[in-house]
């Protein structure tokens, strides 16, 4: 029983680091890396990227059966050209750490839901894939139950052995592809759990995101 806890406080230890790293990496200096990270801190740097709503949480009564919470990504939000990688990914981690106040998420993990359809051949980002899914293996204290990448554009495919090689092995069993129309989507993605009461309206389904709204009610909560 000993050995056991030794080890599980050794990989708690390892994972903090990890996270350190990772913070580190993704932070353009040691002062803005050890802020505290709240809207109102991002607001000073990363304003734009917070607002782009690349990454986006559904309500906290919209979970999986299993009671996790749901991250929704669009990925034609984003702007490199505009925004700096290292914004966008700092914005993303912010989202991914809010998961994180969610009990049963904290304990069964989150689920996301990646949205490419009307990303553009250009817009595809290496470094921020990179950048996230380092962020995935090991490094933020939240783990990855189910990876759906929904309505895929044909150039995506391209992207599909990169997107594979940085999840690594564990993560990759975790992804599963959908495509075809928003009711084909809806059909694939119900044995999971995720039906439309509890999709985005841009899968066609009922819940509504705004973005601007959540950072306002986070501000206000000082969170």
């Amino acid at each position: 029983m000993s050995y056991t806890k030794t080890n599980d406080h050794q990989d708690a230890a390892k994972r903090y680091a990890k996270y350190w790293e990772a913070r580190r990496d993704i932070c353009d200096n040691d002062e803005k890396c050890f802020r505290p990270l709240t809207v109102e801190s991002l607001l000073e740097d990363d304003k734009a990227a917070l607002y782009m709503g690349l990454c986006q949480l559904l309500p906290p009564d919209k979970k999986d059966p299993e009671g996790r919470r749901i991250l929704f990504m669009d990925s034609s939000r984003q702007d490199r050209n505009l925004i700096g990688v290292k914004s966008q990914a700092r914005a993303a981690a912010y989202m991914l750490m809010a998961l994180l106040e969610d009990v049963p998420t904290q304990q069964k993990g989150m689920v996301v839901i990646f949205w490419p359809y009307r990303e553009t051949w250009d817009q595809p980002n290496r470094e921020f894939i990179s950048l996230m899914a380092s962020s995935l293996k090991g490094a933020l204290p939240v783990r990855l139950s189910g990876a759906h990448i929904c309505q895929p554009p044909t150039f995506f495919r391209l992207l599909i052995p990169f997107v594979k090689m940085v999840m690594g092995e564990r993560l990759r069993k975790r992804i599963r592809f959908h495509t075809g129309s928003n009711k084909d989507v809806q059909a694939t993605l119900e044995p999971y759990g995720l039906t439309k009461e509890i999709l985005p309206t841009e899968l066609g389904g009922d819940v509504v995101l705004d973005i601007k709204a959540w950072i306002d009610a986070r501000l206000k909560d000082g969170k």
